[in-house]
């Protein structure tokens, strides 16, 4: 693939595509260098998803009456607001909405904004207004712009407490927030579609989760996984992927809007293929120490942990033996963990920070992927497949 099929007008400025200088065949050959650079001994299978034209999710900066997106990071270390008219990473459904909302008049000195093409909603598109309190006051007491995307069929939700736009007569209202079908992932070879809030962490599109659910499926099928935790279920992009061929899957996620989702979602599905069966729930902060036997009823674990890693539940067990005279790799042996762990991570730094404690508790890494959904930036998807030889 050459340099030529990719062509932007801020290529070299904006810091959405600060790779797209070099042709995709060297941007490939650099994300598989350095990974082989961070996990020597495995060569890692690259996974493109094309070079342009994957984003259903769109996130931009709205900054006097300007979508804009932050520049590359000049010496000095500032990066200024670009004015975006048109995105080439944006699929042909999410240019149409960016187009749109282009036209409106945007009131609003600066703030966020979010915006989904949804795979079948009764709505034209949601979006996620993180402006600031006072702007999102004015903008319901004005009622004419937020009335126009009403009017246009745009769900809305705003600000960080996630609530939602509605009228009621003639008055513009904040209410609770609804669970619509912004994602999807896969069952076997059967779409589910994933309920959540416009605001709700997601891969970046419909392309992605389709790479994953099947890179996900074929790995447990040839671990022979019967029963999983999961870490960082979220919405249960992974999760459905994962129940595949009879599997057992336990959840854990502490983000409350993502859980509602994935709950609407099994109740949705629950006819079709009994789910509830299958997925049993925990809440709370998964990233804190856990005791050991936390993880004893599984063959494999499942991790999609933020950018900062899987935090210290596992650091905290690895460094029981500090002041223990036994033998560590005795006292790891004795442990009753999974045989498996699979690792989906946005960041590299930290998978690798990570992998040192799994290889100090017996775990080796067997494989690794390298999934493009972040092609013209130097950003991949990685994901791992560690078994425990102890």
């Amino acid at each position: 693939m050459g340099h030529d099929e990719f062509k932007c007008d801020f290529l070299g400025q904006c810091g959405g595509c600060s790779s797209g200088n070099l042709s995709y065949g060297e941007q490939a050959r650099e994300k598989i260098q350095r990974t082989m650079t961070n996990f020597p001994g495995v060569v890692p299978e690259f996974h493109s998803l094309g070079v342009k034209g994957i984003r259903d999710r769109g996130d931009f900066i709205i900054s006097n009456n300007q979508f804009c997106l932050y520049s590359i990071a000049k010496t000095s270390g500032v990066r200024e607001l670009i004015p975006i008219q048109e995105c080439p990473q944006l699929t042909e459904d999410a240019q149409i909405i960016f187009k749109e909302l282009q036209k409106l008049h945007w009131p609003v000195k600066k703030g966020s904004i979010r915006f989904r093409a949804s795979p079948v909603t009764e709505y034209k598109a949601g979006l996620w207004l993180d402006f600031s309190n006072q702007d999102i006051k004015s903008l319901l007491d004005s009622g004419s712009l937020l009335n126009e995307l009403l009017e246009r069929s745009f769900y809305i939700e705003v600000g960080q407490k996630k609530k939602r736009v509605v009228k009621l007569g003639n008055q513009l209202k904040l209410a609770e927030v609804e669970y619509h079908p912004w994602s999807k992932t896969y069952y076997e070879d059967k779409e589910i579609l994933l309920y959540s809030t416009v605001s709700s962490f997601t891969q970046t599109g419909l392309q992605a989760n389709r790479k994953f659910s099947a890179l996900l499926q074929e790995e447990l099928h040839q671990l022979q996984s019967q029963s999983l935790i999961e870490f960082g279920s979220g919405i249960g992009t992974l999760t459905f992927p994962a129940l595949s061929e009879g599997r057992k899957v336990h959840c854990c996620e502490f983000e409350a809007t993502a859980l509602e989702g994935l709950k609407k979602t099994i109740s949705i599905y629950d006819r079709l293929y009994t789910f509830s069966e299958r997925i049993s729930l925990s809440v709370g902060n998964f990233h804190k120490k856990q005791d050991r036997d936390f993880f004893r009823n599984y063959d494999t674990i499942l991790l999609n942990p933020p950018r900062s890693g899987i935090g210290d539940f596992l650091i905290s067990i690895a460094g029981e033996t500090e002041n223990d005279s036994q033998d560590s790799g005795l006292y790891y042996k004795q442990l009753k963990w999974p045989d498996h762990i699979l690792y989906l991570s946005c960041f590299m730094d930290s998978m690798k920070k990570d992998s040192l404690v799994l290889e100090k508790m017996g775990y080796q890494l067997k494989k690794m992927h390298i999934i493009d959904q972040f092609p013209q930036s130097p950003h991949c998807e990685n994901l791992g497949v560690w078994t425990r030889n102890y």
